[in-house]
């Protein structure tokens, strides 16, 4: 008998959040879990007028976080390009197993895809 780790699934706000992000609506879209680890949840949107710091006052908390960023850049010839980057924060102290996030984490890229 194999014990498995129950796979949380994304709910619909963070996937319409990621939408967002992916389309240049946003800067970035943050999830974690729900308060019984059973869903992905929406954390918050993170506007490109807000910036890096309003994102990551997000990771200051001690619990596990997922994020995709639009990450814009500037090619040497001049044309503008964004690249999406997914993170998975696991804060070093966290109090609690990281059992669960870890077995959870290629699920859950997938999951938060957008589609």
């Amino acid at each position: 008998m194999t014990n498995t780790i129950p796979m949380a699934e994304a709910s619909e706000e963070v996937r319409a959040a990621l939408v967002e992000v992916h389309v240049g609506k946003l800067f970035a879209a943050i999830a974690r879990f729900n308060e019984d680890e059973t869903k992905i949840v929406l954390e918050k949107r993170v506007n490109f007028e807000d910036g890096f710091d309003k994102f990551r006052e997000t990771f200051e908390e001690q619990n596990v976080r997922w994020a995709l960023v639009n990450v814009g850049y500037e090619t040497e010839d001049g044309g503008k390009r964004s690249k999406m980057v997914f993170i998975t924060y696991t804060p070093d102290n966290l109090m609690r197993s990281t059992f669960k996030e870890s077995g959870n984490k290629c699920h859950n890229e997938k999951a938060m895809l957008v589609k």
